[in-house]
């Protein structure tokens, strides 16, 4: 693949995912609305009780296990290799589906992501293990420790595993279990609240969608084809 094509497929790619969002955005927008009222109303509020009942860095080995699923769980160490290995298979085997699939599942990871990053900065709120109060806001912050709400790693791995889940799903349900999985460490870990990896999640499932059910259909109508 050159990289003019290669800059084709991810302007494809980009336009695949865009326009499913930009054809169902009165779904996706009311999907926001309610994600928000309920953080709002109900998860804020309530993220003090959630920990306790979570037992969230109560032990000292599981902590280190949710340490090392988060550690294990960024952007370079997890989701672009689960891009490339996806894309290098569907090299080997001289299917442009699977090459197509991987640049869809990175841009719907980048796509949750940015968004998460775009709400931390303005929001600021403090993570779970600065001990600060579960309600403190700080309003526009670069600091990492007040970047709680959502969670970026949650909203990542969800952005990754669910196109997949969607598309290959014999490849996409370890995927998923590992962002579970990703969800209960960050919160074990201290990193974020509940409320902040279920909006993230949320988040990175939108996105998911958005490149996953394009890519299904793409495939149903390749298995039709003569």
């Amino acid at each position: 693949m050159t990289p003019l094509s290669l800059r084709r497929d991810l302007r494809a790619s980009w336009l695949l995912t865009s326009g499913f969002l930009r054809r169902h955005r009165l779904a996706v927008a009311l999907t926001l609305l309610l994600t928000a009222w309920w953080a709002l109303a109900v998860g804020f509020p309530n993220d003090p009780g959630w920990v306790r009942w979570i037992g969230a860095g109560k032990d000292k080995q599981i902590r280190e296990i949710a340490h090392r699923i988060g550690a294990t769980g960024s952007l370079a160490q997890y989701n672009i290799v689960i891009v490339i290995a996806l894309w290098g298979i569907g090299r080997v085997r001289r299917s442009r589906y699977l090459q197509k699939l991987a640049l869809v599942t990175f841009m719907t990871t980048v796509l949750a992501g940015a968004f998460c990053n775009l709400l931390r900065f303005p929001i600021g709120r403090a993570r779970p293990h600065t001990g600060e109060s579960h309600l403190t806001f700080k309003g526009p912050q670069f600091q990492a420790r007040y970047h709680g709400f959502p969670s970026g790693h949650t909203s990542t791995a969800f952005g990754t595993a669910v196109p997949l889940l969607i598309a290959v799903p014999e490849v996409g349900v370890p995927a998923t279990a590992f962002a579970a999985a990703m969800a209960w460490a960050r919160v074990y870990d201290k990193q974020h609240y509940p409320t902040d990896v279920t909006v993230g999640a949320i988040i990175g499932i939108i996105a998911g969608i958005a490149g996953g059910w394009p890519m299904l259909r793409l495939r149903r109508r390749l298995k039709r084809a003569p």
